[in-house]
């Protein structure tokens, strides 16, 4: 199931770290900015699924998962924007759930076409531990921002204490010292041995950078990776 695991790296690169914020502007803003994403996340598939581009019935899963990837979007885009439906957690969760649900499936008619699919994939691509591992940390590192940018909205909204959005999202450079916080923590936790030397670095650049920031913010980026870097240990390595 080497593919499965590299569509899913792709999947996290291009959603996140390289959904930037002019993308996600256009992404909603203008007619064909969407499409700016969707390439985006295209070429991510092809990049990291290079030795599979050898069979002719791979391309076109690439181009229906280009599609479905489009239509996913472009109705949460309808909803939300034009339909007024809250933009908020489960919306997000179920976004996810359709784009990983479309990797699987993707990764069962691949396999069903090519049963030997993955003879004489090599290095990295064969590298499933690496490939768990990067995916990981781009989860932990990019995923958790939007995530507890939704449920602490979402949490203010249910107390009432202000109308949503109540916290707004942190700009790009605010957002890099999260990056690393996070990076450090959960790569500490998943690699452990030497790599815990990390761990008092990961609660460094909020106090020195982030002074004044959301402490629910916080609180959920050191659970989250925590979390997902420990589980992530006993899942790679047992």
């Amino acid at each position: 199931m080497n593919l499965f695991w590299l569509l899913v790296l792709a999947h996290l690169v291009g959603d996140f770290p390289l959904q930037t914020d002019r993308v996600f502007y256009y992404k909603h803003r203008t007619r064909w900015g969407i499409l700016i994403h969707i390439g985006i996340t295209a070429l991510c598939n092809v990049v990291f699924t290079i030795p599979y581009l050898r069979y002719p019935g791979y391309w076109l899963i690439l181009f229906a998962m280009a599609v479905l990837h489009l239509i996913y979007d472009r109705t949460k885009i309808i909803l939300t924007l034009k339909k007024n439906m809250p933009d908020n957690f489960p919306l997000f969760l179920f976004d996810q759930f359709l784009h990983f649900g479309t990797i699987y499936l993707a990764t069962l008619l691949f396999y069903r076409w090519y049963p030997g699919g993955d003879a004489g994939v090599s290095g990295f691509y064969a590298n499933v531990q690496l490939i768990q591992l990067l995916s990981g940390l781009v989860l932990i590192m990019f995923a958790i921002a939007p995530v507890n940018y939704f449920l602490i909205n979402d949490f203010y909204a249910y107390v009432g204490k202000k109308n949503r959005p109540h916290w707004q999202f942190p700009a790009g450079k605010d957002r890099i010292w999260g990056y690393l916080e996070r990076g450090m923590l959960g790569l500490a936790l998943s690699l452990q041995g030497w790599w815990l030397i990390l761990l008092p670095f990961a609660f460094l650049p909020r106090p020195l950078f982030l002074r004044g920031g959301n402490s629910l913010d916080f609180a959920l980026s050191v659970f989250f990776s925590a979390t997902i870097g420990l589980g992530m240990h006993f899942w790679i390595w047992g």
